[in-house]
């Protein structure tokens, strides 16, 4: 199992390596998700998606609030059927 989070973590960091680089031709295609901090590095939205969060000091930042709703703007990538949002703004939903 611990292969596995592994596995999905270098995924994580070369998408977010993509995103660097080819970042300008993404910034029109910005989502907004609103959703829950899981201590799975992940955002759980109300629908269910789950979203995993780029190792990004922003998404870091994000991680910290375990528990929180939190309202996220970023892009989102998907790799295998994984969403991967690379954060570049967020709020603390109350």
């Amino acid at each position: 199992m611990k292969h596995l989070g592994n596995n999905v973590f270098i995924s994580v960091v070369a998408l977010t390596l993509a995103a660097f680089i080819f970042g300008a031709a993404y910034a029109d295609d910005a989502k907004t998700v609103m959703g829950t901090v899981n201590a799975d590095n992940q955002i759980v939205a109300a629908d269910g998606t789950v979203f995993e969060v780029a190792d990004t000091d922003i998404g870091h930042q994000v991680l910290d609030l375990v528990g929180q709703t939190v309202k996220v703007t970023g892009t989102i990538e998907e790799l295998e059927k994984t969403k991967i949002i690379t954060i570049t703004e967020y709020q603390i939903v109350q």
